[in-house]
């Protein structure tokens, strides 16, 4: 099994979060890089054991030296909370452990080292064109993905001002997916549970979170 496809679901969210948190320069907006190792798979991003011990090849790898975004103050723990995620994940979770994404988001996960993980994004572009100019880059990703068997569904004006992109499904080597991306304005944030050896949560249940976390954007 590949780790790009065990993955992908994770990634992408670290993806889009680098896409929309670009910055300006003197030629105009431009999109921030997926960051060079991004298709490494994180040790808290797995479920436990099924982290594959080899890293992709440099054909999965996007290099570039563009500038990054500025930090948010959004709190990704509460974007969604732990009860929140743990009625989505159907299990109990402690509190989240909040860190950089490295590219101006931040991330929250939920279950680490565990067999259940869950993970929420967020980030904040510039401005308006430098979101649109992440998302397109962040499609590119999708359709990439969508190659190596993890498809993506985009969801055009999800809410007023906000386009989405969801998926739900088995990841091979017994992980089960969902997980919700969002654009929002100039903020992207998203969510995913990757679950071994059981069911994760349905489409219906995260397009229901992804609209209470929506609420909380500013």
């Amino acid at each position: 099994m590949r780790p790009t496809r065990l993955m992908a679901v994770v990634v992408f969210g670290t993806l889009l979060v680098a896409a929309c948190t670009g910055s300006s320069t003197t030629n105009g907006p431009t999109s921030s890089p997926f960051p060079t190792t991004a298709l490494v798979p994180p040790s808290d991003g797995v479920p436990a054991s099924t982290a594959p011990s080899t890293a992709p090849s440099s054909s999965d790898q996007t290099q570039s030296a563009a500038p990054t975004g500025a930090p948010t103050t959004l709190d990704p723990c509460q974007l969604v909370t732990v009860e929140e995620a743990s009625a989505l994940a159907g299990t109990t979770f402690g509190p989240g452990a909040e860190s950089d994404t490295g590219a101006g988001g931040k991330k929250c996960v939920y279950g680490a080292q565990t067999k259940n993980v869950f993970s929420v994004l967020v980030g904040v572009a510039g401005s308006v064109a430098i979101a649109k100019a992440g998302e397109a880059e962040a499609e590119a990703a999708l359709a990439k993905l969508a190659t190596k068997g993890v498809k993506f569904t985009e969801v055009k004006s999800f809410a007023p001002g906000a386009d989405a992109a969801f998926f739900v499904g088995p990841l091979g080597a017994g992980i089960n997916g969902a997980a919700v991306y969002v654009l929002a304005g100039t903020t992207v944030f998203g969510f995913s549970d990757l679950v071994l050896g059981g069911p994760a949560p349905t489409l219906a249940d995260i397009e229901a979170q992804a609209n209470v976390t929506l609420g909380r954007i500013p």
